[in-house]
C-alpha cells in the first residue's frame, strides 16, 4: 500500500523553497505521503538524501514520519522517468476519527550536489486537510 501511495506522490514531489507551507490532502484513518524528501541531479539522474531531517513538533492531530523506499520516477523528470530511486518519504497519519486540518514541520539540510559540496537548511510547514 505505501508502495503505491509513494508511486503517486511523485507526481508533486518537488523541493520546495524554506519557509513555505504546502497544502496537501490525506484521507482520513489512512493518510498517506506528504513530501518527497530528495535532490535529483536531473543531467545524469543522481538523486541523494537530505540530511538531519527532523519533524518538530510532532502535529498535534496525527503522527508523521520519514520512511525510505525505492520507487520509480513519473514522466514529469523527462529523461529520468522510470528510474528507480531510493528516496526519503514524509508520511503523515491522523489520529482515528480526526477530520479537519493539521499541522507538520520539517527540517532538513538539502545538499545542492551528489558531491555534497554545499548545503542548505530548508524548513517546510505542511497545512494537511484530511478529509
Amino acid at each position: 500500500m505505501l508502495r503505491s501511495v509513494i508511486i503517486a506522490a511523485l507526481s508533486f514531489a518537488a523541493t520546495a523553497a524554506s519557509g513555505e507551507t504546502i497544502e496537501r490532502t490525506v484521507p482520513a484513518d489512512k493518510g498517506g505521503v506528504i513530501d518527497a524528501l530528495f535532490g535529483l541531479e536531473r543531467q545524469n539522474c543522481v538523486a541523494y538524501r537530505v540530511r538531519n531531517a527532523k519533524i518538530s513538533p510532532q502535529p498535534a492531530h496525527g503522527v508523521a514520519a520519514i520512511v525510505e523506499q525505492a520507487a520509480p520516477l513519473p514522466k514529469d523528470y523527462a529523461q529520468c522517468a522510470g528510474k528507480v530511486v531510493k528516496a526519503q518519504w514524509l508520511v503523515y497519519r491522523p489520529a482515528k476519527g480526526f477530520r479537519g486540518t493539521d499541522t507538520v514541520s520539517i527540517s532538513y539540510t538539502l545538499p545542492i550536489n551528489t558531491g555534497e559540496q554545499f548545503q542548505r537548511y530548508i524548513t517546510v510547514d505542511y497545512a494537511v486537510t484530511v478529509k
